[in-house]
């Protein structure tokens, strides 16, 4: 079976109950994944990092990478940073990523890897494979991505093949991705810079991205990991009871 690590990115301003249900849909995904690493810029706050590191959360392959050892809860760090240390501790031959707040639809990985074989099949190697979305707000509440479905969603498409990647300024949106870890590493991998950075030095390197036109993935609008511009504030949080979601999503989508 094809080996796969899930790399989240989450900011130091990411709520925990962002955190907890993107991992509970990289938990949840048909595919196995064989390690979820979560790429912080600095030192979370303690209520998430009591969640990564529990045990229920080791066991399921669950590793906390932070950019900056040094750097303490709240200050901005270094994403990319912490980005490119996942990747290098990576031995997988595919990366799945996220970012906190988002949900991967229980097939996505399974299907991008169809589609990685697919173009192998045809002599046509693809090296990123992303995905429609779902954009919902950031402000929405909820358990299951069930209940995201009756809710007021747009979706946003990308790509659909490498040649029209090319010439888009959004080639492939970073929370979709499933991607070769060859193409990452050889790409310079996050390099300081962004994912759209990342991207276009893969596409100068002749790699082909593509976009799967079904919505695999629910991206929460208003949020940007990257600037942790929604706070923690306010918001529900169940510390401690993720296995819970993930029990819920493990049934969504099959």
């Amino acid at each position: 079976m094809t080996d796969v690590t899930a790399i989240i990115a989450v900011s130091v301003d990411t709520p925990v109950d962002f955190l907890t249900r993107s991992l509970a849909s990289v938990v949840a995904q048909t595919h196995p994944i064989d390690a979820i690493l979560v790429a912080a810029p600095a030192r979370l706050h303690p209520e998430a990092e009591s969640i990564l590191r529990a045990p229920d959360a080791v066991a399921a392959g669950v590793r906390y990478i932070v950019g900056d050892p040094q750097a303490g809860a709240g200050d901005a760090g270094d994403g990319a940073a912490a980005l490119d240390q996942a990747l290098a501790s990576c031995g997988t031959e595919f990366i799945m990523r996220l970012d906190a707040g988002d949900v991967a639809h229980n097939e996505r990985t399974a299907r991008a890897l169809e589609e990685f074989a697919r173009a192998d099949r045809r002599g046509r190697r693809v090296d990123v494979v992303g995905t429609a979305v779902y954009e919902f707000d950031a402000s929405l509440e909820f358990s299951s991505p069930l209940e995201l479905i009756s809710s007021a969603v747009s979706v946003r498409s990308f790509p659909t093949s490498p040649a029209k990647a090319t010439k888009a300024a959004v080639p492939v949106l970073a929370t979709t991705v499933t991607a070769r870890r060859a193409a990452l590493t050889a790409a310079g991998g996050w390099a300081g810079g962004s994912d759209r950075d990342l991207w276009r030095r893969i596409i100068d390197g002749r790699g082909a991205v593509v976009s799967l036109p079904q919505p695999l993935t629910w991206h929460c609008a208003g949020f940007a990991v990257a600037d942790g511009i929604c706070p923690p504030e306010g918001r529900r949080h169940h510390p401690g009871g993720w296995w819970a979601t993930v029990k819920r999503l493990v049934r969504f989508g099959r």
